[in-house]
């Protein structure tokens, strides 16, 4: 998840992917056994809610792969794929309940109350996800881990 955005964090992504997909082997490995990585980044605002991709703000979700350019289009390595999403292009309101629930939880869940949950969300596996979030559940150490990185940011 990144939270401040920069303009430069489709390079970054590919990076943190590519470093993944490459370190993988080691000598005397074999090619065969390398694995697909697939990166999935969650854009978010940032306490000042600012905008990833400010160039194509109705861009919600990004999606890459290497493809092949000369001979076959359709052609594509299957290796590295990367997947993003910028929660602040994200649209106001989907026909798709669940998606429009993860946008809200991913938007909007640390500020909402146990009753806003209820009114709003309906997807089963993403009222799971505000039930294991719960600050007042996790442990002391992880908690004070959060609050410093909330400091830092200025949360």
């Amino acid at each position: 998840m990144q939270v401040i955005p920069h303009n430069y964090w489709d390079r970054r992504a590919l990076a943190y992917v590519a470093a993944f997909y490459g370190n993988q082997l080691v000598k005397a490995d074999k090619w065969k056994d390398i694995k697909k990585v697939i990166g999935i980044n969650i854009l978010g605002g940032g306490k000042e809610k600012k905008a990833h991709w400010v160039d194509t703000p109705k861009q919600f979700v990004r999606y890459y792969k290497m493809q092949e350019q000369l001979h076959n289009p359709a052609g594509y390595i299957d290796g590295i794929e990367l997947i993003q999403y910028s929660l602040m292009n994200a649209p106001k309101t989907s026909d798709d309940q669940e998606k429009q629930d993860w946008i809200t939880y991913l938007n909007d869940g640390y500020s909402m109350t146990e009753e806003q949950v209820q009114q709003r969300i309906k997807t089963p596996e993403v009222l799971e996800a505000f039930k294991r979030a719960k600050i007042k559940s996790l442990p002391a150490k992880v908690l004070a881990a959060y609050k410093a990185e909330g400091a830092e940011y200025g949360v």
